[in-house]
């Protein structure tokens, strides 16, 4: 289980690494969308087939993006 503040949330199997086939990577992503400060951050975690990490970036864009973009 993981604690937040006032409650908390079982863990579920997605919260595992689900490793890529031999051969190949894993890019994991994430984005969140700033409106009221016109910024748009993302990310990105590359993992090999052991579950290593690889490489990754981070960056910010001074725009906003929409999910559907």
């Amino acid at each position: 289980m993981r604690s937040t503040d006032d409650h908390y949330v079982p863990l579920s199997s997605t919260d595992q690494l689900e490793k890529p086939r031999t051969g190949w990577l894993k890019c994991n992503v994430d984005a969140a969308f700033f409106v009221d400060m016109g910024r748009t951050t993302m990310s990105a975690c590359f993992r090999n087939s052991s579950g290593e990490f690889t490489a990754g970036f981070t960056q910010w864009q001074q725009m906003v993006l929409s999910t559907g973009e």
